[in-house]
């Protein structure tokens, strides 16, 4: 009778694969708190409450609606209606469960973020990106510099320090909060991210 030989991964490989997997997580949640801070400028930013605290990397949050003006932009449903469908194209092309799952969650993440930067980009704001090696071409941009106006606004080091910070702000009003919280309109300036003084 033949056995079906079963592939294992070393403890190097796997403990490389989890580095890789924390570092694309850690670099998602600075873009989303750089894109956050960017969109607050014309729009309040709602979000719900992470139903579990990350640990090893910044926090990813559920961006569940954008406020610009008189209009109301329903992020999280645009977000899993589109994944959604993937999921169950997934399931009937014969994927396990648990695998169209975690496939799910991540392109849920990756396609929120997408929705962050075309809402920035209808805004008025222009990106430079680096690109990273990697099967996926669109997943492997990492924003460089930002750009309103001609006017060159944000590099690398400023993008980091605003996700950092911004990330760190909404961990923060998260705690005080049931369900859904909420950043007014101007709420976040870059004089409060560079003095520190989101927390005072």
């Amino acid at each position: 009778m033949e056995t079906k030989r079963r592939v294992t991964r070393s403890k190097d490989q796997r403990s490389k694969h989890a580095q890789e997997s924390r570092q694309k997580r850690e670099e998602k949640a600075l873009q989303q708190g750089l894109l956050v801070f960017l969109l607050n400028s014309d729009c309040s930013v709602y979000f719900k409450r992470p139903k579990k605290k990350a640990r090893l990397t910044h926090q990813l949050f559920s961006i569940k609606s954008l406020v610009i003006k008189d209009e109301f932009i329903a992020l999280n449903e645009i977000v899993h209606s589109r994944c959604k469908q993937d999921y169950k194209k997934e399931i009937n092309g014969g994927l396990k469960d648990k695998q169209a799952y975690r496939r799910y969650l991540s392109k849920k993440t990756d396609t929120m973020n997408t929705l962050l930067l075309d809402f920035c980009i209808e805004i008025g704001y222009f990106f430079d990106y680096k690109k990273k090696k990697g099967k996926n071409e669109g997943k492997n941009e990492i924003i460089e510099r930002v750009w309103r106006n001609g006017k060159l606004l944000y590099g690398s080091e400023d993008i980091n320090s605003i996700g950092d910070k911004v990330s760190n702000f909404l961990h923060e009003m998260s705690k005080n909060s049931m369900k859904v919280c909420v950043v007014p309109q101007k709420e976040l300036t870059f004089d409060l991210i560079v003095t520190n003084s989101l927390f005072d």
